[in-house]
């Protein structure tokens, strides 16, 4: 029984390097995922799924990004996905330019609203970097 105790630990696992294009992190919360998601979902496949679907798909995700990024925002130490924020914000403000459209050459400038709500996540969630930024410093971990 002593032996066993005496018998030398088994070394750890080597830390495997996060992927330079990899969004959100091991410690990322799932309505954050799931939310980030349903949004992208929405907005890369509405010419594929349909606008009404599409817009279904990022309207669900849109609530569940927004409790996510403040829940992962306060919880101290773990990654923060501000990838994720810069990836949408860069490819949500040329959008919200790129799809107005009109129906008549004389009728009103309209807007398809994925390009906004994506600017707007990306925005949102760069918003709340500064917050898991100090989270993560008092809590002694780097972000």
């Amino acid at each position: 029984m002593t032996d066993a105790l005496a018998a030398p630990l088994p070394a750890a696992a080597p830390v495997a390097k996060r992927a330079w294009l990899q969004f959100t992190g091991p410690g990322c919360r799932t309505e954050l995922r799931l939310g980030a998601f349903l949004v992208l979902t929405g907005t890369f496949l509405w010419n594929f799924a349909g606008p009404s679907l599409a817009m279904k798909l990022a309207i669900v995700g849109l609530p569940l990004l927004l409790v996510g990024t403040v829940l992962q925002a306060l919880r101290a130490g773990h990654a923060y996905p501000w990838k994720l924020a810069v990836a949408m914000l860069l490819l949500g403000l040329p959008m919200c330019w790129d799809f107005r459209y009109r129906d008549a050459p004389d009728g009103p400038l309209n807007l398809l609203l994925v390009g906004p709500i994506l600017a707007i996540s990306g925005a949102w969630l760069a918003l709340w970097w500064p917050v898991a930024l100090r989270q993560a410093r008092r809590a002694g971990v780097a972000a």
